[in-house]
């Protein structure tokens, strides 16, 4: 690799949050094994709804999986 591009991805890799710097070490772990993602498919949701509160979590419906499409289109429900 070339030292230019080795410096323009430090230089980028500087500025990222820790969040986003985790994401580049999966993505960077995924190259490194075949393409495959470190990451469980549990902790890719975990991290999709960290942010969310817990008083918000409470409120969706316990059937939103089976019945998403009414959730989202007012479709009949399953």
């Amino acid at each position: 690799m070339s030292v230019d591009l080795q410096e323009t991805i430090q230089e980028r890799v500087r500025i990222l949050s820790e969040d986003e710097l985790r994401q580049v070490l999966n993505f960077v772990n995924g190259l490194r094994n075949g393409g495959k993602s470190a990451e469980t498919l549990g902790e890719l949701i975990d991290e999709c709804f960290k942010d969310v509160p817990p008083e918000v979590m409470d409120k969706l419906p316990e059937d939103a999986s089976a019945n998403l499409e009414h959730y989202l289109y007012n479709a009949p429900k399953k």
